[in-house]
C-alpha cells in the first residue's frame, strides 16, 4: 500500500510541473554586458583560434601562445561587469554620440562615488557592438584597485590594472591578448 501511495505521489508531483511557469526575462535598462560576452564566448569557441597573450606584472613579462583558450576564463573579468543589477540600475548617466554615418558611441558614467564601475564606452558599427571599454575603481582606507579593460571584437582584449595596499604593497599588471 505504501508503494502505491508513493507512486501516486510521484506521478502527481511531476504532473504539477506542467503548470509551473518560468519567470519571464526582465527587460534590461542598460546594455547587457554579460550577455554580450557570453555570445562572444560562444562565437570564439566555434572559431577555435589561438591567442597571443602578453602578461606583465611590475617589471616581469611573459609572452605565450595559447592554442585552445578557455574563453570562460579569458573573458571572466568582462562577464562579471553587470550594470543591470538592481543596486546599479539607476547609477549611470547615458550619453550617445554619433561618430560617423553608421557608427556611434554610447557612454555610461557612474553618478555614485561608491560604484566600482566608473565608466563604460561602447562603440557600435552597423548597429553591432564592436568595442567595449570599462573603467573600474575601488578605493577605501586600506586599499585601492584600478582596472581599465578594453575588448575589440575579432581582434583581442587588454586589461591594465593597479593594486595597492596602503603602506604595504603596490603592483601594476597588464594583460594583452590578440586573437589569431
Amino acid at each position: 500500500m505504501k508503494n502505491i501511495f508513493f507512486v501516486v505521489f510521484i506521478v502527481f508531483l511531476f504532473s504539477c510541473c506542467d503548470f509551473l511557469e518560468i519567470a519571464p526575462k526582465v527587460d534590461q535598462k542598460h546594455f547587457d554586458i554579460p550577455g554580450f560576452f557570453i555570445e562572444e564566448l560562444k562565437r570564439l569557441n566555434e572559431t577555435e583560434n589561438p591567442i597571443i597573450k602578453e602578461i606583465s606584472k611590475d617589471e616581469e613579462r611573459e609572452d605565450k601562445i595559447i592554442k585552445t583558450p578557455d574563453w570562460q576564463k579569458e573573458l571572466a573579468a568582462f562577464i562579471d561587469v553587470d550594470i543591470n543589477k538592481p543596486a546599479l540600475i539607476n547609477s549611470f548617466t547615458v550619453d550617445t554620440i554619433v561618430v560617423s554615418g553608421d557608427s556611434y558611441e554610447i557612454y555610461y558614467n557612474s553618478i555614485e562615488e561608491s560604484s566600482t564601475i566608473r565608466n563604460i564606452s561602447l562603440l557600435y558599427e552597423n548597429n553591432s557592438c564592436t568595442f567595449v571599454k570599462i573603467e573600474k575603481n575601488n578605493t577605501n582606507a586600506l586599499f585601492s584597485s584600478k582596472q581599465y579593460m578594453q575588448y575589440t571584437k575579432k581582434s583581442g582584449y587588454s586589461i591594465l590594472g593597479e593594486l595597492s595596499i596602503r603602506f604595504i604593497y603596490k603592483t601594476n599588471y597588464h594583460v594583452n591578448a590578440k586573437f589569431l
